[in-house]
């Protein structure tokens, strides 16, 4: 019965997709008074409508909200999904806020050098520096490198400066290599 509840929902969700793109999240409210818990389907579904309809900061608040009002941990990918949309249409403080989000509730995320790589290629090089301000060590050397080399090739050696001093951070941080 479960699931017949959560493709009525989904159905529902559908069908009221213009009262999302304004931010009314009724159907959300309808859902738990009539006893349907909303799932991480129901989540994600409602997140890609909302970056259909280019609502960063409702998507944004929806993240936001989903544990502490509807018992929902979002999923690392539901953020991700998020941030990479961001990107890829230059909104580069939803970004970062999302981005601040999944570290706190995803504390184990490691390696998310595609933020990185689609900041470089939609040419969000400040979003970059500072997404690896934020915490360096979530991404690679390799890809820390590739962006100073970028940003040095586009002439921008402050923004190159700071990704230098994140690479020798994290250089200081490895532990050296044992010889036998």
């Amino acid at each position: 019965l479960s699931s017949l509840k959560d493709m009525v929902a989904l159905t529902k969700l559908y069908l009221n997709k213009c009262s999302l793109i304004t931010g009314d999240l009724s159907i959300l409210k309808d859902m738990v008074a009539h006893d349907i818990r909303p799932t991480m389907a129901t989540f994600s579904i409602m997140l890609k409508m909302y970056s259909k309809a280019g609502a960063f900061q409702q998507s944004a608040t929806l993240l936001e909200k989903m544990p502490e009002k509807y018992g929902v941990v979002p999923a690392q990918r539901l953020y991700v999904q998020h941030i990479s949309w961001c990107i890829r249409l230059r909104r580069g403080a939803s970004a970062l806020q999302v981005y601040r989000m999944l570290l706190e509730r995803c504390p184990d995320s490691r390696e998310l050098d595609s933020f990185l790589t689609a900041c470089a290629s939609f040419n969000m090089l400040d979003t970059a520096c500072a997404l690896i301000e934020i915490d360096p060590a979530r991404f690679s050397a390799k890809t820390l490198q590739d962006t100073k080399e970028v940003l040095e090739k586009k002439r921008k050696p402050a923004l190159a400066t700071r990704v230098d001093a994140a690479l020798r951070a994290q250089a200081e941080r490895r532990p050296p290599d044992r010889k036998s």
